[in-house]
């Protein structure tokens, strides 16, 4: 597909789409900040150039009910690396790239887990790989590394306690560095890194329980033709 559109909310995130011209719509979601009022800016490209009568500049306010129930729920928002949704052993992910980001709109409170489930698609345990490789991640918290994880094949679960978020950040940039991506027959205009299953809250009941909360959904629907 030749055709790409961009969208960005200046200073904040960037994120594309590619479609057919045959499409009669096409429909992007891109995360939403925590302002009140903000900017959308969006463009086309053709093979890679951008097409310069197409850039146009939006502005967008949020209703007085969305700014207060973004200020009070946790909730979260991807801001880089986020691919299209596939199916995997009967289950819609998403790909992720080399570089995820998201932030939260309010660190999580003592007691909170924000947990990661992940599905690896590389299959580094195979013979072919003579267990040179393994998939692996550093998480970085207010640009500050917390862990480094080896990631296996299939699914994986990775757990970010509360203590781990400082006190200084409101609302905590959360930034994941996979060490390998490839790309797929199921998606040649992406490189994969992983897949993502979902993003969960958890709080702590005892010490070997943990109880769902809620599962973290984001997204304004740009249309454009």
């Amino acid at each position: 597909m030749a055709f790409k559109l961009n969208v960005e909310v200046p200073g904040f995130c960037h994120t594309w789409k590619y479609f057919s011209i045959k499409e009669t719509e096409v429909i992007l979601r891109i995360p939403r900040p925590i302002e009140e009022a903000f900017y959308l800016k969006y463009y086309l490209e053709y093979q890679g150039i951008e097409i310069s009568d197409s850039r146009r500049l939006l502005a967008y306010k949020q209703s007085l009910s969305e700014e207060k129930r973004k200020r009070h729920d946790l909730s979260l928002i991807y801001l880089q690396g986020v691919g299209p949704t596939i199916n995997c052993n009967n289950q819609k992910m998403k790909i992720l790239e080399k570089d995820f980001r998201f932030h939260l709109t309010r660190k999580p409170m003592s007691g909170e887990i924000i947990q990661i489930n992940l599905y690896s698609p590389f299959e580094f345990g195979h013979l072919h790989w003579y267990g040179n490789y393994s998939q692996e991640e550093d998480i970085f918290i207010n640009n500050v590394k917390v862990k480094s994880i080896k990631i296996n094949d299939g699914f994986n679960i990775i757990r970010l306690e509360s203590k781990l978020f400082s006190a200084e950040k409101i609302q905590p940039l959360v930034h994941i560095k996979f060490k390998y991506d490839l790309t797929f027959s199921f998606s040649p205009d992406w490189k994969t890194a992983a897949f993502l299953f979902k993003i969960e809250i958890k709080r702590y009941l005892s010490r070997n329980s943990f109880f769902p909360q809620f599962t973290f959904e984001q997204g304004l629907i740009l249309t454009g033709n």
